[in-house]
This record gives structure tokens, sequence and C-alpha cells, in this order.
């Protein structure tokens, strides 16, 4: 993946959940959140073999989206969801956005 930061696999240990290509950023400061941040990232299946410009879709709540593990109110599959939509030719980028550790407000 393009850009500064620093990407790693999804760890996929103890029963998660994760389907497909779902990475994980280096820590980013976030002074404004008191805390440092991460993003996760879900790529198609094309991704690493391809040239080819993806759509991106930004999504609050990143820890919701892939893993049943870090889900404080249930998976919301985007990764199954967007594997699905591969298989019928329709790919795109899923860009996370976690919460702060332990505050939904922040």
């Amino acid at each position: 993946m393009g850009g500064e930061l620093e990407w790693r696999p999804y760890d996929l240990a103890n029963d998660h959940t994760v389907v497909g290509d779902v990475r994980v950023s280096e820590p980013i400061p976030a002074p404004e959140c008191h805390a440092d941040r991460h993003l996760l990232a879900y790529l198609p299946p094309s991704y690493e073999a391809s040239d080819d410009d993806y759509p991106v879709l930004y999504m609050h709540d990143g820890q919701n989206l892939f893993d049943e593990v870090t889900s404080h109110s249930g998976e919301w599959r985007a990764d199954e969801t967007m594997e699905r939509l591969a298989a019928e030719g329709r790919e795109a980028i899923i860009v996370g956005i976690p919460i702060a550790s332990g505050s939904r407000a922040s």
C-alpha cells in the first residue's frame, strides 16, 4: 500500500473472523484524541497483482467492520460483503477508522 505508513497483516489468532486481506497501520499520532490511532484497510483480491485504481470507502467505527472479536456490538461483515462483491467483479478498498480505545465519543 502506498504512502508513508507502515502496514502489517491483521492478526488472525484467537477466533478472529476476518475474511480476505485486512491490514493494520502503524499507530498514527492523534493529539486531539489524546492517544495514538491506527487504521484498518480491506484490500480487494486483485489489489497486489493490479495497477488499477479502486474506489475507497472510509468508514467510522472500524473496530466493528471486520472482526467479531473487536466489535462491541457485532461485526458488520464488511469484509465478507466485499469478498462477495469482488466475486461479482465489483472491487473497492475500505479504510476503517476505529474509535479510541475505551471511548465511543472520541
